[in-house]
């Protein structure tokens, strides 16, 4: 009799292993990844530049950790503010290096979101009189410019290729859309989010920005998302039907997110957006390489090949796909042409491939937007001068970047001591 309370007690102990993980702890897991996917050296590196710009102002509560350091990162601030980025020299590039490397363990436990905006560390740098007497942002107020801050930065540098996927995503991490109370600019930078989880494999996360999409849109059919017909250009499109395309992309992006998960339930529910997705394009009377990729799809796994047929071809003649990805398209028709009823198909036409199709159309529609005018319409003061400082800081972080480790600084010190010798001294610190 013990030995089988054993052996019942040893069968649920495996059958609670095997248990599989609820949405609310694969969406924990999702963050705790985020956290790790955020230590890399191209983050610290960017965050360096961006703390010594945002502790150049004067504050009441500096961080204890940052005051030992408060002198080398205003001296930072201004080889920043006055140095040429177009042709900062290597002895610079060095100069800062060393800085970075000093400064690099603070850095990494550092938000820098406890330091004021970049909005008014440019307002400092250009008039430090004005600044002194003028109180600084706080409270929710701050906490909006630094959500549109992190959300330009980020869409700007993934459309002009100007930062690494790192950093794209750090900058995604940021932006806390609560903060916004617009719902267009809300919306935007969920999906905006969801889209850079999921090319980042965070699923969870990816999922869950446009579940939140989803639910309000549900719940406020009658919308007048204005700011979003801008963005993605449906001039042609009434209020109603500006509502629909918005409510359809949400559901792709979400269907794609459970197609890539691993658990039964997570595909038929990602099918289930799919529907929906389909249903809006119906209704909207569109035809494009997502509606195609989408309407294969789910005809492949409904066992309709001649429909899923009829959409691959479509799709084989977008000039978003690449001469391989159309052979690859042409492998799934030939496929299609002799599959037996009940026989899966195992070929690339996968959810990856998809995935790719959605991210490429997306971010085509983003490169086109006039994001200077989106900037305007957001209530941001000073909006010259903030693209000028975007702009500006892009190019030092190329610089910062290519200064790999201390082994590319010992095999450049001759050209560093060809430049000159006053900060020589200072360079020769990181290879002693």
């Amino acid at each position: 009799m013990n030995n089988k309370r054993f052996i019942f007690f040893i069968c649920l102990i495996i059958c609670s292993c095997k248990k599989e993980k609820t949405d609310l702890e694969l969406l924990q897991k999702d963050k705790s990844n985020l956290e790790e996917c955020l230590k890399t050296d191209e983050i610290a590196k960017y965050k360096f530049l961006k703390i010594a710009m945002r502790s150049s102002v004067p504050m009441e509560n500096y961080p204890s950790e940052f005051l030992p350091f408060k002198d080398k990162l205003n001296d930072l601030s201004n080889t920043l503010k006055d140095v040429d980025t177009e042709n900062i020299s290597f002895l610079e590039m060095a100069s800062i290096y060393k800085d970075y490397l000093d400064l690099k363990k603070v850095i990494d436990k550092t938000d820098e979101d406890v330091f004021p905006t970049l909005i008014e560390a440019m307002q400092y740098t250009n008039s430090e009189e004005k600044m002194t007497k003028q109180k600084l942002l706080a409270g929710d107020e701050k906490k909006k410019i630094e959500t549109y801050e992190h959300a330009f930065l980020g869409i700007i540098g993934v459309i002009s290729k100007s930062f690494g996927k790192s950093i794209t995503l750090y900058e995604s991490s940021k932006i806390n859309p609560e903060n916004i109370e617009d719902a267009g600019f809300k919306m935007i930078f969920q999906y905006y989010r969801g889209l850079i989880f999921m090319e980042k494999s965070l699923y969870y996360l990816s999922e869950n920005e446009a579940t939140k999409n989803i639910d309000w849109l549900n719940t406020n059919q009658k919308v007048d998302l204005q700011l979003i017909q801008t963005l993605f250009g449906w001039n042609n499109f009434d209020k109603e039907q500006n509502y629909i395309a918005f409510h359809s992309l949400n559901y792709l992006l979400r269907g794609i997110d459970r197609l890539s998960m691993e658990r039964d339930i997570d595909e038929e529910r990602g099918l289930d957006d799919f529907e929906v997705f389909l249903e809006d394009c119906n209704t909207l009377g569109l035809n494009n390489e997502l509606s195609w990729s989408i309407d294969a799809y789910v005809s492949i796994k409904r066992e309709n090949n001649q429909k899923a047929i009829v959409a691959l071809k479509k799709l084989k003649n977008s000039s978003l796909l690449s001469k391989n990805d159309k052979e690859q398209i042409e492998e799934t028709i030939r496929y299609l042409e002799n599959r037996k009823q009940g026989e899966w198909i195992n070929t690339v036409y996968d959810k990856a491939f998809i995935s790719k199709i959605v991210i490429s159309y997306v971010t085509d529609q983003l490169s086109k937007m006039d994001w200077e005018k989106i900037l305007n319409e957001s209530n941001i003061q000073d909006q010259k001068e903030v693209l000028l400082m975007i702009e500006n800081f892009k190019k030092c972080n190329e610089k910062i970047q290519e200064v790999k480790d201390m082994k590319y600084l010992e095999e450049n010190a001759t050209k560093i001591q060809e430049e000159g010798s006053k900060i020589w001294d200072k360079a020769k610190d990181l290879i002693q």
